[in-house]
């Protein structure tokens, strides 16, 4: 069963984080009624403990993508006009 890890909401947010660790089972990540150009940009923590854009996002035409890296993560979600929820979907989720 998918996580949910930022509640439905329209105002910008960050989920909570999740760790990937192993290789054998990246997790994908969705988000729920994205529209027009809102986005929520996957984000991983660095050693220095600063949270940088990875360059994978969601969108209203892509709103699901696996996370093929291994980090702590979070997903940063834009203002929307309706309630959007971002998920988390591991190998047998989906």
């Amino acid at each position: 069963m998918a996580k949910e890890i930022l509640a439905d909401i329209t105002d910008a947010a960050a989920s909570e984080q999740f760790e990937v660790s192993d290789v054998s089972n990246y997790p994908t990540i969705s988000a729920d009624l994205l529209a027009g150009a809102e986005e929520a940009d996957l984000q991983i923590l660095t050693n220095d403990g600063v949270w940088v854009n990875t360059g994978v996002s969601l969108t209203a035409t892509a709103a699901a993508k696996q996370v093929e890296m291994i980090g702590v993560f979070r997903v940063n979600k834009d203002a929307t006009a309706g309630a959007c929820a971002i998920n988390l979907h591991t190998k047998g989720d989906l």
